[in-house]
């Protein structure tokens, strides 16, 4: 997956849309995974959350991109299925508050104030 990445960060900066890794693409990058598990692999929700955060498990290096996966995810998980699995919302619901306090009050109000994540993501 890391060369998934670098591939595409590199076609990203060839193409003049990101000088670097970001949250947006991060935000991409989860909501394509998302789209191809769910309606290409015809997988179940909690299924597609389960693999993209193993595929995806080198974002653990970066508690900002972690972060803006696992809001991403609460996101599809809650808006983008008939029936919302209420577990696994719980568990990426947890999974974000321990990073919020690994990442500090200071970074996300900055993060927030940069338009990187909005209210409702930190909520």
């Amino acid at each position: 997956m890391d060369s998934f990445l670098t591939n595409l960060r590199k076609k990203h900066v060839e193409q003049g849309k990101v000088p670097k890794m970001d949250v947006e693409t991060i935000q991409l990058i989860i909501e394509e995974e998302w789209e191809e598990f769910i309606n290409e692999d015809n997988m179940e929700p909690e299924g597609a959350t389960k693999r993209i955060l193993a595929e995806q498990s080198g974002l653990l290096n970066n508690e900002v991109f972690f972060l803006k996966a696992l809001t991403t995810l609460i996101d599809l998980n809650t808006n983008n299925v008939r029936y919302p699995n209420l577990q696994t919302i719980k568990n990426l619901n947890f999974e974000v508050e321990k990073m919020k306090e690994v990442i500090g009050e200071t970074t996300l109000k900055k993060l927030q104030k940069e338009w990187k994540f909005s209210g409702d993501d930190l909520a």
